[in-house]
């Protein structure tokens, strides 16, 4: 499993939500389980995580404004994270990897996504 390094710095400043709390939001690795209900990945798929995980109840998440959501849980930050041997997430969390993406850049993909969406936002052409 890879890592960002972005967790040191929030868990010593800002603190974690709880004691005891297993940080690690910006990774990835492979599939080494999956419930009965999640088809679409085999044991050994490489894969990265969307860290935020919204509640799917709320206004923000029925406009489909899931970063706005109220009650989101967050690997690494509200619930523990993936420095770990192993992280249990929900499957609409999951991104594939392709081979041929290095588990370091896979790692990178939550932060690159903020990078990319603050463009967008800024309409920077």
């Amino acid at each position: 499993m890879e890592f960002f390094e972005s967790d040191i710095p929030r868990a010593l400043t800002k603190g974690a939500y709880y004691k005891g709390l297993t940080l690690g939001h910006e990774f990835s690795g492979q599939i080494v389980e999956w419930g009965s209900k999640a088809t679409e990945w085999s044991v050994g798929d490489r894969v990265t995580i969307a860290p935020l995980e919204p509640c799917m109840k709320c206004v923000y998440c029925n406009q489909g404004k899931f970063g706005l959501c109220d009650t989101y849980n967050y690997y690494g930050s509200r619930t523990d994270g993936a420095m770990a041997n192993f992280i249990k997430v929900g499957k609409a969390n999951i991104l594939k990897l392709k081979d041929t993406i290095s588990y370091d850049a896979g790692a990178m993909v939550d932060p690159a996504a903020n990078a990319v969406h603050g463009l967008w936002r800024g309409n920077l052409k």
